[in-house]
């Protein structure tokens, strides 16, 4: 057996775990960061308007998409919900006067 070298080199331990972990915080940190810019960003006036004008274009999409291409339909979707936007708008001013005459 001429060629045959039977010692075996000892075995390393990789410390997969401690990377695995470092590269999980490393993800989880730039997700907070990204999470803490949009809630910064969402949480000032501007946020608030760009929410507004989101919410804005998808109800008038969806009521494109259920009225079938019939504006009269249409029309009285957004009629409808325009009505219900001032009432709900209505109450929340009723409730918020009662509110400050209270305290």
């Amino acid at each position: 057996m001429a060629g045959t070298n039977t010692k075996k080199k000892p075995a390393t331990r990789r410390s997969s775990t401690t990377s695995a972990r470092t590269s999980a915080a490393s993800r989880q940190m730039k997700q907070r960061s990204g999470v803490d810019l949009l809630r910064s960003v969402l949480s000032g006036r501007p946020g608030r308007i760009l929410i507004i004008i989101g919410i804005f274009l998808v109800v008038i999409g969806l009521n494109f998409l259920l009225s079938f291409n019939s504006m009269d339909k249409f029309f009285i979707a957004i009629g409808i919900e325009f009505i219900l936007l001032v009432l709900i708008g209505w109450i929340r001013f009723v409730i918020r006067g009662r509110s400050d005459d209270q305290a």
